[in-house]
């Protein structure tokens, strides 16, 4: 028998595999890791009390624990409070609602596939600054996460793909004056490979979002948090 026919879904996993192209190696391996969570996915979606729904990825074909080898994180030695940051209290409860869905309210950008890039505290910071100039202007605009991940200041935190904090990524669009649009400033990233920041383009690039205060809710304060969600998008 031959690789294919000891894989029950792999019609199914042909389209997943064009769709994405996904190599050949391992196939029967894959295969059958694809089977199992497309059925789970299948299972999920159609699930009578499932109140949202899911889709597959490119990964979905990796078999557990091999997902590591394809993607780049943050070593956790950044100190929660560093000189120059401050925390910001609301001044007691303001007029909220019990629940705030800003995606439904046209607030946020569709979600981005940072593929094998520990990028994500660009990507959170990137859609903070998309989600606070839509909330303010009724235009939601894709801006680049590239730029951030690449121009944030700080070799020992801020290192790409190797990982980063948001709130350094605000302070530098603040500090910068602003950010590029996804546009001026393409996003690359998402394929893993680490690139130097092109200042040229960051300063030669249209500023027109721009941020004047970055601030931090008290870790653990649930009511700033609170208020804080029913005020804007807030990056965790």
């Amino acid at each position: 028998s031959s690789p294919t026919t000891r894989c029950p879904c792999h019609q199914e996993y042909e389209a997943f595999r064009s769709t994405f192209n996904r190599p050949l190696v391992d196939y029967e391996v894959r295969c059958n890791t694809f089977c199992h969570n497309n059925q789970l996915v299948k299972d999920h979606n159609s699930h009578p009390e499932s109140t949202y729904t899911i889709a597959l990825r490119w990964f979905h074909d990796l078999p557990n624990g091999n997902t590591k080898a394809y993607s780049r994180g943050l070593k956790p030695k950044h100190p929660k409070k560093k000189a120059g940051e401050h925390t910001v209290s609301y001044g007691g409860w303001v007029s909220t609602a019990d629940s705030k869905d800003w995606w439904a309210e046209g607030r946020v950008t569709d979600v981005r596939n940072q593929g094998s890039c520990g990028d994500c505290w660009a990507e959170s910071a990137t859609a903070v600054v998309e989600a606070a100039y839509a909330q303010q202007t009724g235009t939601v605009t894709r801006l680049s996460v590239q730029q951030l991940a690449e121009c944030t200041p700080g070799q020992e935190y801020n290192q790409g793909c190797g990982g980063g904090w948001p709130v350094d990524a605000l302070n530098y669009v603040k500090a910068r004056g602003g950010m590029c649009t996804e546009q001026d400033y393409p996003t690359l990233i998402g394929d893993g490979t680490d690139r130097n920041c092109n200042e040229t383009l960051a300063y030669d690039c249209q500023q027109s979002v721009r941020i004047t205060e970055v601030v931090q809710i008290e870790q653990g304060n649930e009511e700033q948090l609170f208020v804080a969600l029913n005020r804007g998008v807030v990056s965790i």
